[in-house]
């Protein structure tokens, strides 16, 4: 939590954790999932792991 805290007071962020995967993901099992408007976006973001 201190790496985030530090990162945000100076106004900086590794452009690593500036990226994310968006994958579409059906919003119900029974739609057709080669429409487009029957999924929603999700992002997966990178993420940093501290072992308190």
């Amino acid at each position: 939590m201190e790496i985030i805290n530090w990162l945000l007071s100076l106004g900086e962020f590794p452009e690593q954790l500036k990226h994310a995967l968006v994958q579409p993901l059906l919003k119900k099992h029974s739609l057709d999932p080669e429409i487009l408007r029957n999924c929603r976006p999700v992002s997966n973001l990178s993420f940093i792991s501290t072992t308190d």
